[in-house]
């Protein structure tokens, strides 16, 4: 008697049905015990005990859409990988929806692929040149004020905080990094850049690095932060030290978590004024000294090359010689000037 020639693994119907979403517009996906235990040990738990998805062969997520289910499925689906047309890949355009399912269903291999993608696009839209140095030219508030740059890099500020909150939720690592090493940069050029820190960005901020504990280092208390992000807090403490956090107790600070967001968003406006009114002040001695050590000796030299000139005429001459010694200090002093807001004359630029 010959034996029954046994059914091949391929040819094997699907043998449990995933619904997904609800009323019209839920959908039945048939699927493959097999297939999603070995993908992800969330299925390999569910169908390895006494659950009901084991029993009845039928699992259901209501509260998920289908197109993301058909999207994530097609990095699971056996029919494509035995078809040799395995063309399901993470991208831009998908790695936000995608993220979270490889992150509740265990599946680590496409979680670090997620992680890369958007730990790479932190670096492209925070203007991360190739040189490893920042396009300050962007990012310096005064710059340059038009509303399509200022508008821009807001929204782009926004974009970083918004990855910065998905990267805790999901557990990417690598994105976090990236993210928070960003934020921490905006911080510590301060008045270039402490306009993007509004009260709405602060307040997500604070909540991330939110509760706060009280330790003892070496016999000296001071707080830690216990939550998922805390380079914020860790900025502040260190280059903020105006920030008035040190006399307040953890207990203090997390029952008022709704005014501690106002408390350092003032603080940090405070901080980044002083510091801005310290540059000024430093640019301006830089300029007037300059100009009084330089301007005088310049312009008698040249009135002095003058002097031999037949009809030598002392005022327009040194107006003229002036005019184009000050236009000089102008060219090789631009930065000092333009932390003073002040732009070069148009008559000199006419002159020379």
């Amino acid at each position: 008697i010959m034996s029954p020639t046994p059914k091949r693994l391929r040819s094997q119907d699907p043998d449990v049905v995933v619904a997904v979403g609800q009323g019209d517009a839920k959908k039945e996906f048939e699927c493959y015990r097999i297939a999603l235990s070995f993908a992800s040990p969330y299925f390999d738990t569910m169908f390895s005990v006494d659950m009901a998805e084991s029993n009845n062969s039928r699992i259901e997520f209501p509260d998920k859409d289908p197109a993301e289910w058909e999207l994530f499925y097609s990095f699971i689906d056996p029919s494509q990988i035995s078809e040799a047309r395995h063309d399901a890949v993470i991208n831009e355009e998908n790695v936000m929806v995608l993220t979270p399912w490889f992150h509740e269903f265990q599946m680590k291999k496409y979680l670090t692929e997620c992680d890369r993608i958007l730990a790479d696009k932190v670096l492209v839209i925070s203007k991360w040149k190739k040189s490893c140095k920042w396009d300050e030219s962007f990012w310096e508030k005064d710059s340059d004020r038009s509303k399509s740059r200022m508008g821009e890099r807001r929204t782009i500020f926004n974009r970083i905080i918004e990855l910065l909150q998905f990267a805790c939720v999901y557990d990417l690592k690598g994105t976090k990094r990236e993210t928070e090493a960003t934020i921490q940069k905006f911080m510590t050029w301060s008045s270039g850049t402490v306009d993007l820190f509004d009260l709405a960005s602060v307040k997500t901020l604070v909540d991330l690095f939110l509760p706060l504990e009280e330790a003892d280092s070496q016999g000296r208390e001071h707080l830690t932060p216990r939550g998922r992000s805390t380079c914020f807090w860790e900025t502040l403490s260190h280059d903020f030290r105006n920030v008035k956090l040190s006399t307040l107790s953890a207990e203090a600070i997390n029952n008022n978590s709704e005014m501690l967001p106002l408390l350092v968003y003032t603080s940090i406006q405070e901080v980044a004024n002083a510091k801005r009114a310290c540059e000024i002040k430093n640019s301006a001695e830089s300029v007037v000294n300059k100009l009084v050590k330089k301007c005088p000796n310049l312009l008698y030299a040249c009135l002095v090359e003058e002097k031999s000139v037949n009809g030598f005429n002392i005022e327009g001459t040194a107006r003229a010689h002036l005019k184009k010694i000050m236009y000089n200090q102008f060219k090789s002093n631009q930065d000092d000037y333009k932390n003073l807001m002040i732009s070069v004359p148009e008559t000199y630029t006419n002159d020379y």
